[in-house]
Order: C-alpha cells, then sequence, then structure tokens
C-alpha cells in the first residue's frame, strides 16, 4: 500500500515537471490551450488514479478521455485553419495590390506621366474591385513662365481624368472612389 502511494507521488512530481517544461516549450498563447485541456485532463486521472483504481473506473476515464481529447484536437485544428486561411488570403490581397499597383505605374508612365506614386485598397473578397485608387501625379515644369505652367497643369489634369475614366472601367471602381492628385 506504500509503495503504491509512493508510486503515485511519484507519477505526480513527474507529471508536473513534464508539464511544466512542455508549456513553457510552446510559444504561442493559443496553441497552449489545446495543450493546457489535455494535460490538465491527463492531471485530474493521476490525481484520482488510486481511487478510480478502487472503483473500477478506470477503463471509463480513459474512454472519457480519448473523447475529450479527440474533440479538443478537432477544434483546435479548426482554429488553425481558419488562422492559416485569414493568412493565406491577407497575403494574395496584398500582392494583388501590389500588382495592381505596379500595372497602374506602368499605365501611367505610357501615358506620359512618369514617377507617379500610386496606393490601390482592394474590395474584400475575391471580387478583383479596387476600393480606392490613389494616384499623386509629379507635375513637371519644363517652362518660368506662368501661362505655360497653368497650360502644362491643365493638359495634365485632362490627361489625368482620362486615366481616372479608364481606371474606373478597367478595375471596377466608383470615379468618385479614384483620387488623382498632383504635386508640385
Amino acid at each position: 500500500m506504500v509503495e503504491e502511494i509512493l508510486q503515485w507521488l511519484k507519477n505526480i512530481s513527474i507529471f508536473l515537471i513534464f508539464m511544466t517544461t512542455v508549456l513553457n516549450l510552446i510559444p504561442e498563447k493559443e496553441d497552449k490551450k489545446p495543450v493546457q485541456f489535455f494535460l490538465g485532463i491527463v492531471m485530474v486521472l493521476i490525481f484520482f488514479q488510486p481511487v478510480l483504481k478502487a472503483g473500477g473506473l478506470e477503463q471509463k476515464m480513459a474512454q472519457t478521455l480519448d473523447r475529450l481529447t479527440l474533440e479538443e484536437e478537432a477544434a483546435a485544428m479548426e482554429n488553425v485553419q481558419i488562422r492559416a486561411e485569414s493568412f493565406e488570403k491577407q497575403y494574395y490581397v496584398g500582392a494583388w495590390e501590389k500588382e495592381t499597383e505596379r500595372q497602374i505605374r506602368m499605365y501611367l508612365s505610357e501615358s506620359g506621366i512618369p514617377g507617379a506614386a500610386v496606393s490601390v485598397t482592394l474590395e474584400p473578397g475575391n471580387t478583383g474591385e479596387a476600393k480606392e485608387i490613389r494616384i499623386e501625379a509629379p507635375m513637371r515644369q519644363t517652362s518660368i513662365y506662368r501661362e505655360e505652367q497653368k497650360k502644362q497643369r491643365e493638359m495634365l489634369d485632362e490627361k489625368l481624368t482620362e486615366i481616372k475614366s479608364v481606371l474606373s472601367e478597367v478595375y471596377g471602381t466608383d470615379p468618385a472612389h479614384i483620387m488623382v492628385e498632383i504635386s508640385e
């Protein structure tokens, strides 16, 4: 009887050391929850092992532990899958926005407006439509006379208005959501 109690205490102390080590090795708080749940159930089983042996309930508790562990693992896997899908979607949307910005910059350069800063925000979901497009076009002043500068600015403004309508059509964006600024 004394040997069984000593073995039981030894099992508890070894398990507590093991549990502390495992929990300290897991970096993410979300990843610790299923492990803590599982280790907590095992700890309860170890604490009540003598009582369970005496009552013959050890087998039933093992089956319950298996079922609870399986349910917790399924919930944890679902959570991991949701996080992975969210990360994947953010990555693809970011890459898609960068590619759209690159295409618009190329189009602006081909249209005679090189060096424009472009920022694109895509609609949530997989529609491919741009929610907002911001363009900051540099004003290249080739003249020192005000009248000529004014005429250049008007020409650039007209060209940007045309480009705005083309971008609206191509990217399915409301023209009110395409912001165009001319920087001096």
